[in-house]
């Protein structure tokens, strides 16, 4: 895969945040060029971080295409298969109680989230222990879902915003169906070419801007969700032993490297934990405007 990162994280000191992520979060550094303003680290997921200093004013012809640049007060998740241990070493490396935030999602998944110094919110989730069918069951209701969470909203309603930096409703409803369509391919060539190769370009930013989420109806939108997912159900009731297939994302670019495998399971997986956060998010946005 490519040596450049595909991700960078704005920060205000490079030693201080080097020296959270790495005694912190066991994110490991990659390089360091403390007289330009740059490190690059892997996380604990694997993947490359660039993290720039503000001498940086151009970050993203840093960073491989596509690309995306993180701002103070976004949130990285990571999944974790024992978030206990995962608390245990943040007490034993010095955090209290009062920095661990400890939240179960609607689903029954339990994280734990922590900030570093320059405003990053890290989270790191264990999803709840869920057989197929359960996880097929929820995805069979993403649409449906989706639609009670909007329930009674105006036209002008669709444009409220939890907080000033982040999406409104409305962009929201276009993410889901990016989001939801963005599987389709994957899950096809995993059915009918297992283990083959998939490279998908997006960049969540350039896609917002992009493609106007801000001031489309979200009829169509709404529609394409519904859609994808009773295609993508009916594709997985005719073929048999399907939750373990997988597909292999690899570079758009090209890049060095064997790429990542995720099972179809996983991006179902992935689906329903991705849906339920951002209506969690819209719930939010209602109660905070009494809608």
């Amino acid at each position: 895969m490519s040596h450049k990162a595909g991700a960078a994280l704005q920060v205000n000191d490079l030693d201080s945040t080097l020296a959270f992520y790495t005694h912190y979060l066991d994110f490991a550094l990659v390089s360091s060029q403390p007289d330009v303003g740059t490190a690059l680290i892997r996380d604990s997921g694997g993947d490359l971080l660039l993290l720039a200093d503000p001498r940086i004013e151009e970050v993203k012809s840093l960073l491989a295409e596509p690309c995306l640049v993180f701002k103070p007060g976004n949130t990285l998740d990571y999944l974790e298969t024992n978030l206990e241990s995962r608390h245990a070493r943040f007490l034993e490396r010095g955090l209290t109680e009062a920095e661990i935030l400890q939240t179960t999602s609607p689903l029954g998944d339990r994280r734990l989230t922590i900030t570093d110094p320059n405003g990053y919110r890290f989270t790191f989730e264990q999803t709840a222990s869920r057989t197929p069918e359960q996880t097929m069951a929820l995805y069979s209701r993403c649409d449906s879902s989706i639609v009670e969470a909007i329930a009674g909203l105006t036209e002008a309603d669709l444009d409220l915003k939890r907080a000033p930096d982040e999406w409104s409703i409305r962009q929201i409803i276009h993410h889901f169906a990016e989001s939801s369509s963005l599987i389709l391919i994957p899950v096809k060539i995993a059915l009918a070419q297992l283990g083959s190769a998939c490279a998908q370009s997006y960049s969540q930013d350039q896609w917002v801007e992009g493609l106007d989420y801000a001031h489309r109806p979200i009829e169509a939108s709404l529609a394409l969700v519904k859609a994808v997912q009773a295609h993508i159900i009916q594709l997985l009731q005719h073929v048999p032993d399907n939750w373990e297939r997988y597909v292999v994302f690899v570079e758009p670019s090209g890049g060095e490297g064997e790429g990542w495998q995720r099972s179809i399971g996983g991006l179902i997986e992935n689906q329903v934990r991705h849906t339920a956060e951002h209506i969690d998010e819209i719930r939010q946005t209602r109660q905070l405007y009494n809608r």
